[in-house]
């Protein structure tokens, strides 16, 4: 110790020569002091309070930080970094817990000291300070959750668009983790939060991503609670179209597993009425489809037409609207969306799969063997439709039925006997005459 004591004693003398040689006089020094006796002097201090860092000595260096800063508080962003490297040594070998907390309250005034007299530096100003001092509160008093809500969206209010993405999920988690563990804030709580953090977010998307599964995971954003949050909201304020866009936008979410829920589908249809997008176009077209409402369907899929350009987008709404009107029986519109759909995309083999059927069930007026090559064309067309789907596992249930269909179609050819009395041969070329298929060419089969 004797032996530290005089090297410490000797380094001091050494930084004490090497400072009486500086000329203080110069606007080098201007951050030090008014005159140059006082910077002579502070600039001495300030290399003191430098080794006792160095020198890890935190008690020594805790005592000369009020000082330093009293003095020259704009001398260097270091004095800071210093101060908080100290007082967190000490806290972390201090055994009293009055004590450790004093230490805990002079370590985060050393944040409120540096954004004093830093905050506008480029690196270590505002945007990087109080987040740091966010991140202390929560290591030392994690348990006052007040405070750490309190601290945190401080921070990120004072950061404005310097904010790190990062620190916005890490305050978010900490919301959550009250929701859910403290119960000390509602869902409503969460949604704002939510709402206002997720732009900040936005161009990061690790943060973007880990945000999203905190808010899925927080369980305040099920359907239920957001039914509970925005029905009464929008019953008091019907004309509200930013509220009404907000609630469609949460529940649209997966996260929110509104599915088919009535008061959604609402919510929907009123942002589709005063803002038509292609997105509520198709979700109000799929619930009604799969309710069999095809009247109202066939309404939204026209919307989503408007907003679609792309032709294999187009194709695949043209054949959804030719599956609608053969559940309505509406043979001769079936058809001309199937063919419209055909144009767009010749390799959609919905397009082919719904003409058939439409061919199929338009032979009503027609007689004899022009009644049987109506059939001729359905299988044609459904034979192609099956060629289509048959690699695309996700349409291995429509193919089975295309199977099916094809083989009522082949009840519907005539016989051998027939060919002979209208001098026809198998493999004959022959153009259908009648129903919706009528111009179509075809080739002579027999049963």
């Amino acid at each position: 110790m004797k032996n530290l004591k005089s090297l410490l004693v000797a380094a001091f003398s050494i930084a004490a020569m090497a400072v009486s040689a500086q000329d203080f006089s110069s606007p080098a020094f201007a951050k030090y002091g008014d005159t140059p006796e006082e910077r002579k002097e502070n600039v001495l201090l300030y290399n003191f309070y430098k080794d006792s860092y160095v020198n890890r000595n935190w008690a020594e260096a805790t005592r000369m930080y009020p000082e330093v800063v009293a003095k020259c508080p704009k001398a260097s962003v270091n004095i800071y970094i210093y101060g908080a490297t100290a007082y967190k040594g000490r806290i972390a070998a201090e055994k009293d817990k009055a004590k450790k907390a004093e230490l805990v309250d002079s370590l985060l005034h050393v944040y409120d000291q540096r954004m004093e007299f830093f905050g506008d530096h480029a690196k270590y100003g505002v945007a990087a300070t109080y987040p740091l001092k966010a991140r202390e509160f929560l290591t030392y008093k994690s348990d006052d959750r007040a405070g750490v809500r309190d601290i945190m969206s401080k921070a990120i209010a004072a950061c404005g668009d310097q904010v790190d993405p990062e620190f916005v999920v890490l305050a978010f988690s900490e919301l959550v983790e009250d929701y859910k563990t403290y119960m000390e804030v509602e869902a409503d709580v969460i949604l704002d939060t939510y709402e206002a953090y997720e732009p900040l977010v936005a161009a990061d998307e690790k943060s973007k991503n880990d945000l999203e599964a905190l808010f899925g995971q927080s369980g305040a954003a099920q359907c239920e609670n957001l039914e509970k949050l925005f029905r009464s909201k929008l019953e008091a304020a019907p004309e509200d179209q930013a509220l009404l866009e907000r609630a469609f936008a949460l529940m649209s979410r997966p996260s929110a597993n509104c599915g088919e829920n009535e008061f959604y589908i609402e919510v929907a249809e009123k942002q589709h009425a005063v803002k038509p997008s292609a997105a509520t176009a198709d979700f109000l077209a799929n619930v009604f489809q799969n309710r069999g409402e095809n009247e109202k369907a066939l309404k939204y899929i026209n919307d989503v037409l408007g907003n679609t350009t792309e032709p294999v987008e187009l194709s695949k709404l043209y054949s959804r609207i030719a599956g609608l009107e053969i559940a309505q029986n509406n043979y001769a519109e079936a058809a001309k969306a199937a063919k419209t759909a055909r144009e767009h995309n010749p390799e959609n083999g919905l397009a082919y799969f719904f003409l058939a059927q439409a061919y199929a069930a338009t032979t009503g007026g027609c007689q004899g063997i022009d009644k049987n090559a109506a059939y001729w064309a359905a299988y044609d067309m459904m034979s192609q439709a099956r060629k289509l789907m048959e690699a695309d596992e996700s349409m291995q249930n429509i193919v089975e039925v295309a199977d099916k269909m094809m083989g009522a179609y082949r009840g519907g050819f005539p016989t051998a006997e027939d060919g002979f009395f209208n001098d026809l041969k198998a493999g004959q070329g022959y153009t259908v005459k009648c129903g919706l298929a009528a111009g179509t060419s075809t080739t002579v089969r027999f049963k």
